[in-house]
């Protein structure tokens, strides 16, 4: 939202929400097809005047399960929000965050100790099998395969 100053009283501008701001542009364009003579500022103060005695803008709640909370908005505030963060709506309603958007650490956590078990594999073929050596690195491949099969299952009840 602009801020603008009047004295020393900060008054948020609102904005025209997006669905609205779309919806006039193509009522606009059909009228003028029919009609190409009428002011657009006539036809604009006449499309005001039918949202505002007509538009209905129900309350929404959207949940996270990720971290188990729920926001209270209103419908077309949640239109700006998919629309300025470009998320994608799925089957249910389900909103996802592009992955190129937004850093996931759970999975570069993963992917990091996968390299590390790796590592840890390749130094236990390098050893002689039996030994103390071979033994440690089979032991710590072992456990850092135990991690990310952990973190995976969480990962995935997470999701579902």
């Amino acid at each position: 939202m602009n801020n603008i100053r009047e004295g020393d009283l900060m008054v948020k501008k609102k904005q025209e929400a997006i669905f609205i701001s779309r919806w006039k542009d193509k009522v606009r364009d059909i009228v003028k097809l029919q009609y190409p003579d009428i002011s657009s500022k006539k036809l604009d103060i006449f499309m005001d005047d039918i949202i505002k005695k007509n538009m209905v803008n129900p309350k929404v709640g959207i949940v996270n399960n990720y971290i188990n909370k729920v926001v209270k908005t209103d419908a077309l505030s949640l239109i700006d929000s998919i629309e300025n963060n470009n998320l994608i709506i799925g089957g249910q309603g389900v909103l996802y965050q592009p992955h190129d958007n937004k850093e996931n650490p759970i999975l570069h956590y993963i992917m990091d100790n996968m390299a590390l078990r790796k590592e840890y594999q390749r130094l236990k073929k390098e050893a002689t099998r039996g030994t103390d050596e071979w033994l440690t690195w089979d032991i710590y491949q072992l456990i850092v395969k135990i991690l990310i099969n952990t973190l995976v299952q969480i990962y995935k009840i997470a999701q579902y």
